[in-house]
């Protein structure tokens, strides 16, 4: 080899087309029948390694191989072999079956390589007109979602305040049989007290009766529950009927509170008030009271006889809060004079609670203080129980009215 200019080393390929299934393999072709037998070729010589092609390294000089020697036919033609076996048809090459082509989805770069075309996916599109249109269909969706928003909350709280209306008229029922209920039993009660007084004005024929303070002590008077009465609707009831009732509620009270005070005091006056019975020392009837008068320079009160009340309107009887005044009299053979219960000191007159003190001074007798005490009591429940009496009536009638009404329809 001339080292000056070294030769490159050609690359032997066949054996990466043998190892990728490129070389084209072959029988030979049978030799004809009586032919001498064909000489095989001489043995090539065996390829460099691929390291020393690569490397430049120089390759070894193979050595000769001697051809095998021809084997004579002999005469008259070839004769079978009885070892022989029996010649076979060549087979015919068969054509390599074609790889399927890529698929694109899964591998793009192999379609590529194929020469394929890759597929496009495209996604769908829409024309929705301009953008000022689009725009503009927004502003009318909105606009129109919001119109029905708004006719939704007006109708809703149009009908809530209906719907509430009814509830309180319903309510305002039921709380009419609740008020009606506790009205029917302070009724029965003040049914049997005036029962009660007016059997003992014609049995004791003016005297202490004592009878009469145990009936009452058997009543067991309960004052009302004023929650069922007070913590109630009033919405829909009657004016009157409201001030009516806040009225009786109030001297029933009242009434009941006088009663239990009588019971108590006559049970402890009981000894002096048989001594008085006996003796016949009663208590006077008259009523005492003071008017003012300037004398000097100053005021002086004055005491006087207490007449009957002047009612509004001139009536005869009147309730205690439609009382105006009082007929009065400084002595007993002046004649009567009238003055107000309310105004100046020159134009008014007060009657005097009858206190023991003024019991004791005006009689002396501790059976006359007893009977004087006793029948103020007496006096005193006879006169609210008779108002009592003439407000149940109306107030009545308003209440049975209120809790008969008809429910109607409410959310």
């Amino acid at each position: 080899m001339d080292l000056e200019n070294p030769k490159k080393p050609t690359r032997d390929i066949s054996d990466l087309k043998a190892r990728l299934g490129l070389t084209k393999t072959g029988l030979p072709a049978p030799a004809p029948a009586g032919g001498p037998t064909p000489t095989p070729a001489a043995a090539m010589p065996t390829p460099a390694p691929a390291s020393a092609q690569m490397t430049g390294a120089p390759m070894p000089t193979p050595r000769p191989v001697a051809a095998p020697m021809p084997t004579p036919a002999p005469a008259g033609g070839a004769f079978p072999s009885p070892f022989a076996p029996p010649p076979v048809a060549p087979a015919a090459p068969v054509a390599p079956t074609p790889a399927p082509p890529p698929d694109v989805r899964q591998d793009p770069f192999g379609a590529m390589k194929s020469g394929m075309a890759p597929v496009i996916i495209q996604a769908p599109t829409y024309d929705a007109g301009p953008v000022e249109s689009v725009r503009g269909a927004d502003r009318t969706k909105l606009l129109r979602v919001a119109g029905i928003a708004l006719v939704a909350a007006v109708f809703a709280f149009w009908m809530g305040g209906i719907m509430g209306g009814r509830r309180v008229y319903n309510k305002t029922i039921d709380d009419a049989k609740q008020i009606k209920t506790e009205f029917d039993a302070m009724q029965t009660n003040l049914q049997k007290i005036v029962e009660e007084l007016n059997k003992s004005t014609g049995r004791s024929g003016g005297k202490v009766d004592f009878d009469l303070v145990t009936t009452l002590e058997g009543m067991h008077l309960v004052v009302p529950d004023k929650n069922r009465i007070f913590h109630t609707n009033y919405a829909y009831l009657d004016d009157l009927a409201v001030d009516i009732l806040f009225n009786y509620y109030a001297d029933t009270v009242s009434l009941y509170a006088r009663i239990d005070r009588h019971i108590r005091r006559t049970k402890v006056e009981k000894e002096a008030l048989e001594a008085a019975a006996k003796t016949g020392t009663g208590a006077s009837d008259k009523t005492f009271g003071v008017i003012f008068t300037t004398e000097g320079g100053f005021g002086v009160a004055n005491l006087v006889e207490v007449g009957v009340p002047v009612c509004k309107g001139g009536a005869r009887d009147c309730r205690p809060k439609d009382v105006e005044g009082f007929k009065f009299r400084t002595s007993p053979a002046a004649d009567w004079s009238q003055r107000k219960l309310k105004g100046t000191d020159g134009e008014r007159v007060v009657p005097l609670q009858r206190t023991d003190l003024f019991n004791t001074v005006t009689s002396g007798n501790p059976a006359a203080v007893a009977m004087r005490s006793y029948e103020q009591r007496l006096g005193e429940i006879r006169i609210l129980a008779q108002g009592l009496f003439q407000m149940q009536k109306d107030l009545g009638e308003k209440l049975d009215q209120a809790a008969k009404r008809t429910h109607i329809f409410a959310l």
